[in-house]
């Protein structure tokens, strides 16, 4: 599906189904792997190095989004763009989620905009963080939540 929406550019997935690697090409390539697994996480970032783009459309729990998000945003290129679907999940508890649960993965992006936007010295209860210092934005969309990557002017 995502060769059909970017037919010019190179691909990595990840899935935790083998066979998914039947469905590798010259432009796409697939790693088999769990977001669970905050080791392979890290070194799949190393595998990849740097991305454009990077769609979560996998695991629904809390520990999936949350250690993809911390360990995948580094690698995200300045003015890069990280989606996150099915963020739903944050309101179920069969996931983790549950409506203005803290541990989620809405509750730890509401807490990137707080960081993002406030007065640091008025509000001592949040320390800033490196993804709140690289964000230029956050959009939510129903079911959906969208980062863009500052892009650092080099001159």
């Amino acid at each position: 599906m995502w060769n059909e929406y970017f037919p010019n550019a190179k691909i990595f997935g990840i899935d935790i189904n083998p066979d998914c690697k039947n469905l590798e090409d010259d432009n796409i390539d697939i790693q088999i792997g769990s977001q669970n697994d905050k080791k392979f996480l890290r070194n799949y970032a190393e595998y990849v190095r740097s991305l454009d783009l990077i769609i979560d459309d996998g695991g629904h729990t809390m520990n999936q989004q949350l250690n993809t998000f911390k360990i995948l945003f580094p690698i995200l290129n300045d003015g890069g763009i990280y989606i996150v679907e099915d963020i739903e999940s944050s309101y179920q508890n069969m996931y983790g989620g549950g409506p203005k649960r803290s541990g989620t993965f809405v509750e730890y992006s509401k807490n990137l905009i707080d960081s993002i936007n406030a007065n640091h010295s008025d509000f001592n209860t949040l320390r800033p963080n490196w993804h709140s210092k690289n964000i230029e934005y956050i959009h939510f969309y129903n079911n959906v939540i969208v980062f863009k990557k500052k892009k650092i002017e080099q001159f």
